[in-house]
């Protein structure tokens, strides 16, 4: 089998798109650990990658498969915090131009866009999820649109 690691898509996956564990200390630990000249957070960071597991799990699907490697990003809880909406919006329409800019939008016109933007935040985020999927993991689906 492939390493996961190897592919484009793969990285994303195991660097971006992993469990997030927010670490909460007391200023004595973190000044014992900044003492040897790391943060609590680096002292802990080398016990949140497994790259030699085998361990079985299913899908929400029900689909089994096999996790092979597995990482968790540690933040401390004051770096933690809700993106602002406005900012994701905006952020998501430059994602959204530059998808239909390269592959399967090109005919939409910016007025689609604003019209996406404009639906409910749960909706957008169905079409997104939708449309991840469809792009990352079907392209051969999405050369036929």
């Amino acid at each position: 089998m492939a390493d996961p690691a190897s592919t484009p898509l793969g990285k994303m996956l195991l660097e971006e798109i992993t469990p997030v564990v927010m670490v909460l200390c007391t200023s004595l630990v973190e000044q014992s650990c900044l003492k040897n000249g790391i943060s609590f957070v680096q002292m802990l960071s080398p016990f949140c990658d497994f790259t030699n597991i085998d361990v079985p799990v299913r899908t929400a699907s029900d689909q089994p498969y096999r996790l092979r490697k597995f990482k968790l990003r540690l933040f401390y809880s004051s770096d933690i915090r809700q993106p602002n909406l406005e900012v994701t919006k905006d952020r998501l329409k430059q994602v959204i131009t530059h998808a239909g800019e390269r592959s399967f939008l090109e005919s939409s016109e910016p007025s689609q866009v604003n019209d996406l933007l404009s639906r409910p935040e749960s909706e957008i985020m169905k079409l997104l999820t939708i449309l991840w999927h469809d792009f990352w993991l079907c392209p051969q689906r999405m050369m036929h649109l």
